[in-house]
């Protein structure tokens, strides 16, 4: 992973820990992982824990069958004890997105956020922070790219 991918953009994560894996099916040793792999991309001073968090999470309120926006209502509601975790972490600390691991978890914040006046695109998957910090061997960086046109001139 490239370390300094995060170094100016000065984003700072939270996670959301997903109902499935963490409370119901591999516990608090899944959302240890999940953490360090945050971590890992975004650099330990840039992620804040939302609280309750690890098995005492809150649902985000699109599992169990609800992900479908005939039932956003009823969505947006489930979604309340998130959303104000994530507003405290975002006054509090400055967070300025929240990564999940869980294609229901994001699906159901993108789709909930603007309903708490936050935008859609701050929630990640974790896969997409993993992926923009990942340099190949032989590629080039948009500064390696500058630099080569500096020379040519």
């Amino acid at each position: 992973p490239n370390p300094d991918w995060n170094k100016d953009l000065k984003i700072k994560f939270t996670v959301q820990d997903p109902c499935q894996l963490v409370r119901k099916s591999f516990g608090d040793p899944v959302a240890e992982d999940l953490r360090f792999v945050v971590k890992a991309v975004v650099g330990e001073e840039n992620f804040i824990d939302m609280h309750p968090n690890r098995s005492n999470n809150f649902c985000c309120g699109g599992g169990g069958g609800l992900l479908t926006d005939y039932l956003m209502e009823l969505r947006v509601k489930g979604a309340k004890p998130r959303m104000d975790a994530l507003q405290n972490v975002i006054e509090e600390h400055g967070v300025t997105n929240m990564a999940a691991i869980c294609a229901i978890c994001k699906s159901q914040f993108t789709k909930v956020l603007p309903y708490y006046g936050l935008d859609m695109d701050m929630i990640v998957s974790v896969h997409q922070l993993v992926s923009n910090a990942i340099i190949l061997t032989g590629q080039t960086t948009d500064e390696d790219e500058e630099d080569s046109e500096d020379d040519a001139a």
